[in-house]
């Protein structure tokens, strides 16, 4: 049964009820309007909410639900146009209830049946696995804690611009399943937002938002002497072509908001991995350091990876050029490495 609006009731006119609750024959004569709240998330329970259309006395609500257990609402006496509400029990599950309410209208006792369905459903936890985004392949992957009946994914421009938005049906989706969704359009570097919205088997919903944009700045790397994090001062010329490039960055994507400066550093397989992660966080901190000091004017982060995430793989103890370096990325959302045993940490 779809949900309905109340309609407007004359004097002793129907009994009126919305959402689930159905309406047997002999209602035709009850003046009390009944409104079902009957589908809630856990947490909340379902309810009754009745409106007199006329005064009433001794109104009274017994109900039974499907388990056998019992239930009685008295609600007293009503004046004219008087709403009263009762909490049903809150249980995980979908349960169902008849009855009656009976009440003294005019001198007359009435009675009127009820019979209703109430739904409290599990919240839904939306997990979206981040390390499996790909813009490139443009492939999202996620999970869900409560089976699913459709899933919505908007993909948005850097300009704001939308570039993909469509629904998919899940009618297989039991809960904890990974799913894929694919899109259409936008390259990598385009795409700003990913907004993802699920709706289970009761219509609830549950919505995430992505922002995947990054910008890695190109830059010639600054060389430390062995075992250093100390920027020479011949090097300095060097991070002053990259500011001069991240600012311009700054400029070219002024109307995406948030954006923050990760200083990523990294180290070949030469030597112990406790040594080259402390060595290359104290070089990304330095030079993390230095963009403060030259007044950029968004957050800027750190941290070392040492030989975690390397550029080219090779085997231990090998002398590799490319994988000693140090990522300026510029990102709304922290950037993701191989390794999950770091954490960044703020300059400013």
């Amino acid at each position: 049964m779809k949900t309905k609006a109340c309609p407007t009731v004359a004097r002793r006119t129907l009994l009126v009820v919305c959402f689930l609750l159905l309406i047997a024959p002999d209602a035709l004569a009850f003046p009390v309007a009944v409104e079902v709240v009957g589908k809630v998330q856990l947490g909340t329970q379902p309810k009754l909410i009745f409106q007199a259309l006329e005064a009433a006395q001794n109104a009274t609500v017994k109900l039974k639900r499907e388990d056998g257990r019992s239930f009685t609402f008295p609600l007293g006496n009503l004046s004219q146009n008087q709403t009263k509400e009762v909490e049903l029990d809150g249980t995980l599950g979908r349960h169902s209830y008849e009855g009656a309410m009976t009440a003294l209208v005019g001198g007359e006792q009435l009675s009127s049946d009820l019979s209703f369905q109430t739904v409290v459903a599990a919240p839904i936890v939306l997990t979206v696995a981040r390390e499996q985004l790909n813009l490139d392949a443009k492939t999202l992957v996620f999970s869900a804690s409560v089976q699913l009946a459709r899933a919505q994914l908007s993909i948005f421009g850097v300009d704001g611009h939308t570039i993909f938005d469509e629904e998919f049906a899940l009618p297989d989706a039991p809960a904890g399943k990974a799913f894929t969704l694919r899109w259409k359009g936008g390259t990598a570097t385009e795409v700003a937002r990913i907004e993802l919205r699920v709706t289970d088997s009761d219509g609830f919903f549950k919505g995430v938002a992505l922002t995947p944009w990054s910008v890695t700045i190109p830059h010639e790397e600054v060389l430390f002497a062995s075992n250093s994090a100390d920027i020479e001062l011949t090097e300095e010329g060097k991070l002053r072509a990259s500011l001069d490039e991240l600012r311009s960055t700054l400029e070219r994507f002024e109307q995406i908001k948030g954006v923050q400066l990760f200083i990523a550093g990294h180290t070949d397989t030469v030597g112990k991995p406790a040594h080259n992660a402390n060595l290359s966080r104290r070089r990304a901190q330095a030079i993390g350091q230095w963009f403060v000091q030259q007044g950029v004017p968004i957050p800027v982060y750190f941290e070392g990876f040492g030989e975690s995430s390397p550029k080219v793989k090779t085997g231990d103890e090998v002398d590799e050029p490319k994988n000693r370096r140090v990522d300026y990325i510029l990102s709304v959302e922290a950037p993701l490495f191989k390794s999950s045993a770091h954490s960044w940490k703020r300059l400013k």
